[in-house]
């Protein structure tokens, strides 16, 4: 009787490489495979509405190039600063109820699995 049982191990270089380990029953061959996958392709058509300032909430959607996200970030901006970002799940909008500034708003969205990140989006503007 063979038993099999499989474990990822990370191996953390520039980027996660998964492996499988299968062992097959006491003392049998022990096998090393590198698992296939790749990151995410990043999100596009990245908008925020509304496009003016002053005008809460900003609702951020984006067009979801992939199919192997476990989920994206976005990130925003105020008058050039990084102001904070935010994990969400696979869903294609998030509405950022904090804004109170009256400063130019940008926003950017990129994707995120086990085997890395995406690119960043394209920029989308509250001017």
């Amino acid at each position: 009787m063979h038993m099999h049982a499989t474990r990822r191990i990370s191996a953390v270089t520039a980027a996660i490489t998964l492996y499988a380990v299968t062992s097959a029953g006491l003392g049998g061959a022990n096998a090393l495979r590198k698992l296939a996958g790749a990151s995410p392709v990043a999100p596009s058509n990245c908008q925020v509405t509304p496009t003016v300032v002053w005008a809460p909430p900003a609702t951020v959607t984006w067009t979801d190039n992939s199919n192997n996200e476990d989920g994206f970030v976005v990130e925003w901006w105020i008058s050039g600063k990084l102001q904070s970002s935010v994990t969400v799940g696979p869903d294609t909008t998030f509405a950022y109820m904090g804004r109170t500034s009256k400063a130019p708003n940008r926003y950017r969205v990129k994707g995120f699995n086990a085997y890395g990140d995406s690119a960043w989006s394209n920029w989308a503007h509250i001017k």
